[in-house]
Parts: C-alpha cells; structure tokens; sequence
C-alpha cells in the first residue's frame, strides 16, 4: 500500500515553488499549479528528502504501494513532472536521473516559514450534538460496548470495524451517546453513506463536517481553516460508514487529529483509515450456539445472537418465547445466519410468513445456495439502502474492492469451512493472476471485513468467509462464468491435499493428524459431492480417478473426525457406482476405508468389511504399498476374528511381519505388534496380552502419541477384566473417559465408553451405570452404534429383578444381524453376553427364556431404550 505524505508536514520552500502537502497543493509564486495526484505525490517523497538518492524500487513502493508497475510509468510521471516545474532531464534544475538508479532532488527545500500568531478563541457549537434517538436498545453487545468505551477513554481516534450488517453503526451510536456527556461541546454524527465516492473529494468532505458541526463556510476553505474552526472545542464526532472515502478522508482525519487534542474522533467503516494514532476495534458478529448448546436452553438464551433473533421475531409476533420445540431450529438458523446482525434481523422479518422451521428449511436448500441472498431483503424503510436488505449491503462492500480483489473474492466461493493460504493461492490463482497477487488480495479482502482473517498465533493459519458472504461470492462466480471451472480447480487441490495428509496417516500420531487435517472436512465434502454430479452427469474418466483418489485418500479421516456415518455412505456410494468392470486403482482406498469402518469403527458389518480387506489387501500388494498392504491385514486379521472366527489368522499376522521395513517408524510398526497380541488373547494367552498393553501404553505416551496410547489403555481394560481383576479395569477405564472427555474424543471412541458401560453394568453398580448410559446412549447413537447399549441395559435390568425385560434386552442386542453377532468367542462382549444369557435362562426357565429372547429381537432402538430404563 502507497506511503501517502505526512498532511501535517509544513510546507516546503524551492525556488518559486510552494510545496504545501496537508492541502495537497503546489503553488508557484502564489498561484496553484495544476499537478495530477501521482506526479504530485513523487515531488512530495523526493522533496522530502532532497540530496537523496531515491531508487526505482523504493519509490514505487512509496507512490504505486507495490511493484506491478512498470518503470515505463515511473518515468512518464516523472516527465510529467518535469514539465510542470519548468525542469529538463539533460540540466535538471530540480529532479535528478541517476543513471539505472533512481532519482534525486537536487534543489535548496527549506521550511515555509510561519509567522507566530495567537490561537483563536474558541467559538461555541450552537447544539450538544446531533445524535439520533436511540430507536431499540442495543442487544447482546455489553462487552464491546464497554471495550469501545474503554479505548474512547484512552484514544482520541478509534475505527471500528467489521463485516457488513455487523452493527458497526449501532454500536457506535450507542457508545456515543453514553459517553456524550464528556465533551462540553457534544457528540456528533456525520453518516457519509450518502457521499458518493465519485463525486466526493477533500473539499466537499470538509464542507460537510462544517456544515453538520453548524460552523461558517469558510471553514472549509482548506485543513488548516477546519483545524482553525474547530480549535478550542471539546467534541466528539461520529463518522459513520467511510468505507468508500478513506482516500480523501484519512489525511484529513489525520491533520484534525495531529492539531485538535480536544478532539475525539469515532469513526465507523468496513476498513481502517492506516493513519497513525488510530486504534482499531474489530466487531465480530454475535456468539452463534454449537451442537451442545442445542440442547441447553439456559446456555441457549445467553447467546447473543440467539437474544437478537428472538427479540426481533418477538417484535413482530407479540408473544414469542424460545421454548423447548424451537431450540434446535433456532440455534441451527444462528448458526447459518453466522451470528451477523444484519441478517438475522432481515431473518426475523421472515418469520410471520414461513415460521421458524420453514426459515430454516429455505435457508438449507443445497441447490441454490445464494438463495439466502434473496431470503434475506425484507429490510424496513427507515434503513439506509445498503442495509435494507443482504444483497444490497454486500453489493455496497462489493463495489470498494478492485477487479482483482473482486475476482479473488468471487473464486474463494469454491472453499467450505475455510481455507489456507496455499489452497487459496492454488485454486485462485491463474496464467493472469499470479500468487502474490492472490495474497495481496487476500490481505486486502481481510482488511475491508470481506474475509475473516487467521486468528494470531494459530499454529495453521486459516481463512473463513461468513456463509452469507459466501453463498454471495458465488452467485458473482457464476454470473462471471467461471463456476465449474474453480470447483475442478477446488476438487484436483483437494486431492492434492488428501494424497499429502494420506501419506502421513499411519506414520503420524492419529490425534495430531485428525487435529490438522479435520478442518478440511467441508472441503472434502464439497468437492466429494461436486464429482459425483459431474461423473453422473458426464462420465468423465478424468473426473471418475480424482473421485475415487480423493475418497480414498481420506479414508481414515471419516473414523477419526467423529463421521463414521457419513463415511460409510459415501464408500458405499462409491463402491456401488464403480462395481462393475475392473476395479480401478482408487477403488483400493475406498476399500480400506471400508474395513476400517467395520473393523475400527464398526459400523460395517464384519463380513462385509471383511471382503473390503481382503480387496484392498489384494489391491495394494499388486501397487507394491507395503504401508497400507500391512495396514490392511490388520484389519483382515481383526475382522476374520469376528466375521470368520474358524478360519485361520496366523498366515495374515506372518504376511504382515515379513512387510515390516527397517525404516518404518516404530507407529507403523505396531500394528503387527498389536495383531499378534490380539491373536494371543483370542488363544486364551491373556498374560501376554496383558504384558502387551502395559509396555504399549508407556511406548505411545512417550512418543506424544496420545490416541495410540488410548487404544492401548482400552486393551489394558480388556486385559484387566480378561485376567479376573474387574475393579482394576474399570479404573482404568475411568482415566481413559476422563482423557478422551477431556479431548473431545468420546464420540471417536464410542466402543470403548460402551464396554466401559458394560464392566459397569455387570458389576452390579446401579448408580453408576445409569448415569454412565446418560452419557453413552446420545453418543452411540450418534455415532451410529446405538445397539451397543442394549447389553448394558439388560444387565441393569437383571441386576433390578426385571428379568423378563433383560431377556428381551438381551434378544435385541444378540439377534442375527445385530450387535452382538459382531462379536466372536472370546472377546469381552461376547463372554458378558453369554454370562447373562446363562443366568437369565436358569432363572426363567428354557421355555420362557427362549420366547422372550425371541420377542426382544423385535424389539426397535426406541422401545429397547424405553424397557431398558423402564426400572428408574
């Protein structure tokens, strides 16, 4: 950015010549010299600094603000100046070439001097202020307000900032008016949204702080006269939305702030003035609810943009509450809405005619996703008209960015749930924009409230665009035409990407690796979606292999991010769409993500992931991938013991020791450890199993592998209870909750909490194991293993004499095709099954056991859990 001249420098002297930079003028024996402003800004950095030698580089830095100049426009400005000066390049009076170099100023400059005169006596405002009557009170913002009222009382020069429709305005307005009462001389609003920026200059702006401050014309005149005027007065002026004047408006900011120390000076725009002195206060929008807050309505109603929908609906609907039924529509609709004031007043306005749900359900159409742009234009007559509805504030903020910052904006459309600069640079930039061109506009975007910048000192640096500004981004990219041209540009990235991460995925320390890579997930999804509709709808080869390379690329992602669900639709989506013919090679990726879901996640049924191995076994031997040909014999191994418990395993663990390098890293390395010590407790060998999970506990959490160690504390709880000390396993069952809790993991590990709950159930502790499946029956739902609770809950009904319901219990969670069919000989599980059916069947009867185990296979998930807790 342009160095712009110090406005309250003092005029310089050379010659004839008067070089007055705070007015912007150059006068030659009094009279002004007609100068354009480029020309007149390079006479200023070189008269500045005359003597110097100023190079090409340094003085495009300083006039132009970058170098996409060329010096063919450094010298055509300079001849340009040359002649305005009376001056010639062959014997300069005033301007110097040096040769290959840069530019020197060879004349005398000398300060204009200025005669001492006796400061003006302060002339009276004939008001206190102008402020508007405050029309609503403002909502969920105490915080701001006192931090803006704060720096008020520390600064003399404040801007706020913020994204369109943030509430800069109203923040300001109400600040101003609390703190009215400091300035003797009273708080006063100038609104330049009015002001067009191409008929608006330094004279007009003057002209119009004159005019709403009540002073003589002749205030205008010039700074220095405004400066005069307004010496001696103690007031506070508003200067609302001066996005689209900062130009003409920063050096006069800056000369009143230099001269007026009475002077207070708030100032509201959608990007900084960059002058010195100015404090920036950055408005984010309101606190939107996440998923747990949804079903808190105490945590709910304090969330500030949860009190400004609900207050404004109820404005238009007398009567209005947030209860129960609406507690889940409204946090998601804040959350679309990203908390932007704006918007969720222009949502409320909706609510009258669509109701809540059916607000919501527009704003969700996937088809149209700028849709909302339309959505969202009820604002009242009394706004200005760049806020009366969503398009025309964010058509309003469109029009200050230049064409390259627009074309950046619009194509950074492509992008869900944020992005790197990286990704930024490679999806935006092309054979006319190159990647510092994209940076550059990216720097700008954030600084005019267009895109959230990365947060300081985040270890990976994002960017984010609120939804609403996305969904507009992308209606200019479509507009502009180049709409499917950035989403294969978006989709080959991403493979890009998901290739890079996948090459750490097994080495890495899982945790680490999710933690780093989990935030592309919308851009997985994103670009998963976009090449399906473009495989179906053109069957493009090409298309077809970045699909398949992305989908399997990410396979351990879906597991370990919490989506296993999710996951597992789409390997099965995809799995279906290339069945026939010969695999392609992508396909192996998603058959290893398969067998990951059933084995790991298991939300596959065993046999069906068992088959996916076995592929993906196959698939990578011939690819000569010894890393995931290992990996996935581990699953095969895993799941032949659940799927196929007859058959024998030892070839697989043998396959998988002879894969084993010597440079593999000793994570990699592990899982032919922890195949082999699985087998030996499925032989009955618990010991070794037990000595296995102590010693891998200790190696992991010396790595710093903290989701590896978490598997190794599971298998330490297995061999605990396998080894006939259950109070031991439980505790260690305990610290390992606490730690995933801890982590936000438990979702990930939902398994490991159910059989937790299961050592707890068969315990006999009551207590404990309600309250354990208050706990684990929303996240196993959630996580799509809702059956592993039915065996929990007919041990708690046995253990309160409801005997008949465990047996039905029981029947649910044992039926063919349900959870506990997934569990072979010897596992935990299947024996804590066997146990209960053993007793249950001594205590009812053959008979009645068998007819009641055969009813509860009947049984749905809502009814178990209902017969389940039935005892409470």
């Amino acid at each position: 950015m342009a160095t712009p001249p110090d406005p309250t420098a003092a005029p310089l002297c050379f010659g004839d010549f008067v070089l007055d930079a705070a007015n912007a003028r150059l006068l030659r024996a009094g009279q002004v010299v007609a100068l354009p402003p480029r020309p007149f800004a390079v006479l200023v950095h070189l008269a500045q600094r005359p003597g110097v030698l100023v190079p090409k580089d340094g003085l495009l830095d300083a006039v132009w603000g970058r170098r996409f100049v060329s010096e063919g426009a450094v010298k055509t400005v300079i001849s340009e100046l040359r002649a305005a000066l009376g001056d010639t390049a062959r014997a300069p009076c005033w301007i110097q070439t040096v040769q290959r170099r840069g530019y020197r100023f060879v004349g005398v400059v000398q300060p204009l001097p200025v005669a001492a005169a006796p400061a003006a006596p302060a002339i009276p405002l004939p008001a206190s202020g102008n402020l508007p009557p405050q029309r609503q009170p403002l909502l969920a913002r105490a915080a701001e307000a006192a931090l803006l009222t704060q720096l008020l009382a520390q600064q003399r020069l404040v801007t706020v900032t913020g994204p369109a429709g943030v509430g800069k305005t109203s923040l300001a307005l109400a600040v101003a008016a609390a703190r009215q009462q400091h300035f003797a001389d009273g708080a006063w609003w100038l609104p330049l949204a009015p002001l067009a920026a191409a008929t608006t200059d330094a004279v007009l702006l003057r002209a119009t702080i004159a005019s709403t401050l009540q002073l003589a014309p002749a205030a205008a005149a010039s700074d220095a006269a405004l400066a005069a005027a307004l010496r001696g007065l103690r007031l506070l002026l508003l200067i609302d939305n001066a996005e689209h004047l900062l130009p003409d408006l920063a050096p006069l900011l800056l000369h009143l702030h230099g001269q007026l120390p009475q002077l207070a000076l708030l100032v509201t725009s959608r990007a900084p003035l960059q002058v010195p002195g100015e404090q920036v206060l950055r408005l984010p929008p309101l606190a939107v609810p996440d998923v747990a807050d949804e079903a808190q309505l105490v945590r709910l109603q304090a969330l500030g943009a949860v009190q400004l929908f609900v207050a404004r609906v109820a404005a238009r609907l007398p009567g209005f509450v947030l209860d129960a039924a609406l507690q889940q529509p409204v946090a998601r609709l804040c959350r679309a809405l990203d908390g932007l004031p704006l918007a969720l007043e222009l949502a409320a306005a909706r609510v009258p005619v669509l109701g809540v749900h059916g607000l919501l359900a527009q704003l969700g159409q996937p088809a149209a996703p700028d849709s909302r742009l339309s959505l969202l234009g009820q604002g009242g007559p009394a706004a200005e008209p760049q806020q009366r509805n969503l398009r025309a504030a964010l058509d309003w903020s469109h029009a200050l960015l230049s064409p390259q910052q627009q074309q950046v904006f619009r194509r950074l459309a492509v992008f869900q749930g944020g992005f790197t600069l990286e990704a930024a640079q490679a999806v935006c930039a092309d054979a006319t924009l190159d990647g510092w061109a994209v940076l550059d506009a990216l720097d700008a975007l954030v600084d005019k409230s267009m895109l959230v910048g990365p947060a300081p000192g985040a270890p990976a640096p994002r960017f984010g665009l609120l939804q609403s500004l996305q969904a507009y981004a992308h209606a200019r990219l479509r507009e502009a035409g180049e709409l499917p041209a950035l989403q294969r540009r978006h989709l080959q990235a991403q493979c890009r990407y998901w290739q890079a991460a996948d090459a750490r995925a097994l080495g890495d320390p899982a945790l680490q690796w999710v933690q780093q890579h989990g935030v592309e997930i919308d851009n997985l999804r994103a670009a998963l979606a976009w090449a399906c509709q473009q495989w179906d709808a053109q069957h493009d080869e090409a298309i077809a292999s970045e699909l398949l390379a992305l989908a399997g690329h990410a396979a351990l992602l879906w597991h370990r991010a919490g989506q296993a669900g999710e996951g597992l639709r789409w390997c099965r989506l995809l799995a279906a769409r290339f069945a026939t013919g010969a695999p392609p090679p992508g396909l192996a990726g998603v058959d290893l993500a398969l067998a990951h879901l059933a084995g790991i996640a298991m939300v596959l049924p065993a046999a069906e992931g068992l088959a996916a191995a076995e592929r993906a076994v196959a698939a990578f031997t011939q690819a000569g991938d010894a890393v995931r040909c290992c990996y996935a014999l581990y699953l095969q191994h895993t799941l032949l013991a659940r799927a196929a418990p007859v058959r024998d395993r030892r070839a697989v663990i043998n396959r998988m020791n002879a894969l084993v390098q010597p440079g593999w890293s000793d994570l990699l390395r592990r899982f032919a450890r922890s195949a082999t010590a699985y087998e030996a407790r499925l032989q009955g060998d618990h010991q070794a199993y037990l000595d296995f999970n102590r010693q891998e506990l200790v190696r992991c959490r010396a790595q710093g592998a903290v989701w590896e160690a978490w598997s190794a504390a599971a298998g330490l709880m297995l061999a605990e209870h396998d080894d006939g000390r259950p109070d031991q396993a439980l505790a260690v069952g305990r610290a390992l909750l606490a730690e995933m809790r801890t982590a936000g993991r438990l979702r990930q590990n939902a398994n490991r909490l159910a059989m937790w709950t299961m050592m707890l159930a068969q315990r006999g502790d009551l207590a404990g194991t309600r309250q354990a499946l208050a706990e684990a029956g929303p996240i196993l739902a959630s996580a799509g293993r809702a059956g592993m609770a039915w065996l929990s809950l007919a041990w708690l009904a046995a253990h309160e004499g409801r005997d008949a319901d465990a047996a039905r219990l029981l029947g649910c969670f044992d039926a063919p095709g349900r959870t506990g069919s997934e569990f072979a000989p010897g596992t935990f599980i299947r024996r804590c099954a066997d146990t209960l059916a053993q007793r249950l069947q001594a205590r009812l009867g053959s008979a009645d056991w068998q007819a009641l185990f055969a009813a509860g296979a009947l049984l749905g998930d809502a009814e178990a859990w209902t017969l389940g807790l039935a005892g409470d």
